[in-house]
């Protein structure tokens, strides 16, 4: 496997686009790249991106999606850009799915374009067969993120699923998904790749929890109302006393994973504060029973996390005997409210994976939420304020 990233801060979709294709056609040289992944910008034309990637190398598979801000090894943070990956070799398989309309049928959707999409992987042959990863840009704010997850999940049965929920720069008015040519809403695009690739994974938070566990004892999907049998907003009052609690992004809840220990957690964002109802809506459903802990940080801790992160998924990275072995792409998930907390210090996020990666091309995304495993555990989650770093390669002896 080899991969190649562009990134164009071009504000003209066309020329934007063109940049792409010229930036790419010199590095791949005659190789034929057949998977892509774009993301892009609110404010482009997507279906004239899409249209000429397609002219350029037809029949290309390709998924993606708006975002919050776009990274790259080339451009390192940008908004308003296209950042387009490639990826190019015949040792590995890829097929693509979409299912559409999913706030009227998560779990059917899902579940029907993952079944037809595993269908084609298996005749792909000996690089095809079963699915070991799921890559996935999914619209989280027409359904639930964790609600995604869980139908994913229950189709593949518990294969890794990495990826990240669409942004539109803040606005959550409407996020765009792309598959093959399509510009789609209300979606779930991904990718299935099959037996010829490995990978390693790394997340982290830079949240610590602080304070006393509590545990939810009502909720309604994400909206908590109480914790320990009190209001929810009462919980957050043993901490923050009389401030302002309208807006809570900077202490979101660490939910420590189920039978897991309390440093085994992940977080969910606070979106709307009800002090009248006394209940907390998040941006990510939160299990009835869950045990939880309120969590702070800073710039530097939330720089550190992803230090951390990106560190742990280079140490994990499948060597199969060669010492010196390389992954041939970083894909690197973070969230919009660290782009928010970081302000001017965002850039960094991509600063530090290019002088841990050296050569190795990275792209990536700000999201409105995150899909990963745990370090310490083999289950998928929906994250919120999280950096979350994919190491994609193809087995030894391939290309």
């Amino acid at each position: 496997m080899r991969a190649c990233v562009v990134h164009s801060q071009d504000v003209d979709s066309v020329d934007a686009v063109a940049e792409l294709i010229a930036g790419a056609t010199v590095e791949l040289g005659a190789s034929l790249p057949r998977v892509a992944m774009l993301f892009a910008g609110i404010d482009h034309d997507f279906a004239v991106v899409l249209e000429q990637i397609n002219a350029q190398w037809p029949g290309i598979t390709v998924i993606g999606c708006t975002t919050d801000g776009e990274m790259s090894s080339h451009i390192l943070f940008a908004e308003d850009s296209l950042a387009l990956v490639l990826l190019t070799g015949d040792h590995f398989s890829a097929v693509s799915g979409v299912a559409r309309s999913v706030s009227t049928d998560v779990v059917g959707s899902i579940r029907s374009s993952v079944q037809d999409a595993i269908q084609r992987l298996a005749g792909m042959g000996a690089n095809g067969g079963a699915p070991t990863l799921c890559i996935t840009m999914p619209d989280g704010l027409t359904v639930s993120g964790s609600a995604v997850l869980d139908a994913l999940r229950a189709a593949l049965n518990d294969i890794p699923i990495f990826g990240g929920t669409a942004g539109d720069q803040w606005r959550f008015k409407g996020t765009k998904q792309f598959h093959g040519t399509e510009v789609l809403e209300d979606s779930v695009p991904f990718l299935l790749f099959g037996e010829g690739v490995v990978f390693s994974f790394g997340v982290d938070t830079g949240w610590p929890p602080i304070g006393r566990e509590g545990r939810v004892t009502q909720v309604d999907g994400h909206i908590v109302r109480t914790i320990d049998g009190r209001p929810a907003t009462e919980f957050y009052r043993e901490f923050l006393g009389n401030a302002d609690i309208t807006h809570l992004t900077e202490y979101p809840l660490a939910i420590t994973a189920e039978g897991g220990r309390a440093d085994s957690y992940y977080l969910r964002a606070p979106g709307k504060t009800d002090e009248a109802a006394g209940c907390i809506h998040f941006l990510g459903d939160v299990p009835d029973g869950a045990r939880v802990h309120i969590t702070t940080t800073n710039r530097d801790q939330i720089l550190d996390a992803t230090r951390n992160s990106f560190q742990h998924a280079l140490d994990d990275f499948p060597r199969e005997g060669e010492a010196n072995r390389k992954p041939a792409l970083a894909l690197c998930i973070s969230c919009a409210g660290r782009k928010q907390i970081l302000g001017s210090r965002t850039q960094e996020e991509a600063r530090i994976v290019n002088e841990l990666l050296g050569s190795v091309p990275a792209a990536g995304f700000y999201g409105y939420g995150e899909i990963a495993r745990l370090a310490t555990d083999g289950i998928s989650h929906y994250h919120n304020e999280t950096f979350t770093t994919l190491l994609l390669g193809g087995r030894a002896g391939t290309a």
